[in-house]
C-alpha cells in the first residue's frame, strides 16, 4: 500500500482507539468510577490546544472557527484531559455540521464563580423531536456516515461535564 492508504489507515486506527477511549469513560464517568486528575489548568491553553488541531478540519471542510471570550480566560481546577476532550469533541460535531463558508464559534464566559463553553455552530439545526436524547449514547442526526463518532460526542461530553459538577445541554 502507498503512503496515502497508510495515513488513512493510521487515521482509522487512531479515530477507534478514540471512541473505544470515549465509551468507556462515558461507561465509567456515569458509573462514578471514573477518578478526575484534577489539577489547575489554563482554559486558555486548553482552547488554544484543542482549535489548532481542528484547524485542519476546519480548512478541510471551508468552515472558519473562532474563540470568543469576554474576558481573559481564568483557570480552573479541572481534569485537563477530559475537557479538552470535551471541548474537542463539541468543536469537531459543530464543524461537521457546519456547512462550507459558515462558522463555528466557541464562547467562554465567567459568571458567578462558574465557567461556561458554548459552542455554536451554522449547522442544520437538530429537529425539536431529537431534544431530549441528543446526550444519549449513539444518538446520531444526519447522513456524515465518514465520522468516526458513533454518537458519543454529546453523551461524553454530558458526563465529562457532570463529572465536573457542570452540566450540558443544547439549545434547539
Amino acid at each position: 500500500p502507498g503512503r496515502e492508504s497508510i495515513a488513512r489507515i493510521l487515521e482509522a486506527a487512531g479515530a477507534l482507539g478514540r471512541l473505544m477511549e470515549n465509551l468507556r469513560d462515558i461507561h465509567r464517568l456515569r458509573a462514578g468510577s471514573f477518578s478526575l486528575k484534577s489539577c489547575k489548568t489554563s482554559l486558555a491553553a486548553t482552547l488554544d490546544r484543542v482549535l489548532q488541531d481542528l484547524a485542519p478540519l476546519a480548512e478541510e471542510r471551508g468552515v472558519k472557527i473562532a474563540l470568543r471570550s469576554e474576558l481573559e480566560v481564568p483557570s480552573a481546577e479541572i481534569d485537563p484531559d477530559l475537557i479538552r476532550r470535551l471541548i474537542d469533541g463539541l468543536l469537531d460535531s459543530a464543524l461537521r455540521r457546519t456547512p462550507k463558508g459558515g462558522e463555528v464559534v466557541c464562547e467562554v464566559a465567567a459568571r458567578k464563580g462558574e465557567i461556561s463553553i458554548t459552542v455554536k455552530d451554522q449547522g442544520e439545526a437538530v429537529p425539536p423531536e431529537h431534544g431530549a436524547c441528543i446526550f444519549d449514547t449513539h444518538f446520531r442526526t444526519g447522513p456524515d456516515t465518514l465520522h468516526y463518532d458513533a454518537g458519543l460526542s454529546l453523551a461524553f461530553a454530558r458526563a465529562a461535564a457532570e463529572a465536573h459538577g457542570g452540566s450540558a445541554w443544547a439549545d434547539l
